[in-house]
């Protein structure tokens, strides 16, 4: 058996210190992963709106246009706060593809892979972003405003109640406008992180 020279010792230790943290993290991010599209509590806040004026019919003769406002209102803030709570995930896989992206960087060189695509998925991500995951994510996120819109301005109008769906309107424009912002400084720092 023959032994190894210390100096490919430390090199061997070097390189499995880096490749079993690339395992790690890759772990953690696809918890978050899996967490992430286990969150069904967006939809059950977009369903609550759907339902919310056929549910106060049930439990009030005639449902008062103000208290209609306020549910909206509330279950507009709901599905929201889900929302900009996927964005701190958001920020903390990012941290992770960064961490990913140095490791990756170092068993590339160390196994001097070249342009192979093995090791690279951190590096990969901002090419299939803008390709593949960008143009997806803003068509969700374009019918998803649409209808946190649209629908309950439309139950106020065809109801008469011209005046609480405008409240509706300029309440939610401005709600689903600072949520849109953030969308975009999210997508800004990817373009940094992974640029």
């Amino acid at each position: 058996m023959a032994t190894q020279h210390p100096n490919n010792t430390e090199h061997a230790h070097y390189l499995d210190y880096h490749y079993r943290e690339l395992v790690r993290l890759s772990e953690i991010q696809n918890s978050h992963l899996n967490h992430a599209f286990a969150n069904f509590k967006l939809f059950g806040a977009v369903g609550a709106m759907l339902a919310w004026k056929p549910l106060t019919a049930v439990f009030i003769e005639q449902a008062r246009p103000l208290m209609l406002l306020i549910g909206f209102v509330a279950l507009l803030f709901v599905a929201l706060l889900i929302l900009f709570y996927d964005f701190m995930r958001q920020s903390i896989m990012l941290f992770y593809t960064e961490q990913v992206k140095h490791h990756e960087a170092v068993l590339r060189q160390a196994l001097q892979l070249g342009d192979e695509r093995s090791f690279a998925v951190a590096s990969q991500w901002k090419p299939w972003a803008k390709k593949v995951h960008e143009p997806i994510a803003v068509r969700f996120f374009a019918y998803l405003y649409l209808l946190m819109i649209a629908f309950p301005t439309a139950v106020f109008f065809a109801s008469g109640e011209n005046y609480h769906a405008l409240a509706y309107l300029a309440i939610a424009v401005v709600l689903i406008g600072v949520h849109a912002c953030m969308t975009a400084v999210i997508i800004r720092q990817v373009d940094l992180t992974t640029g």
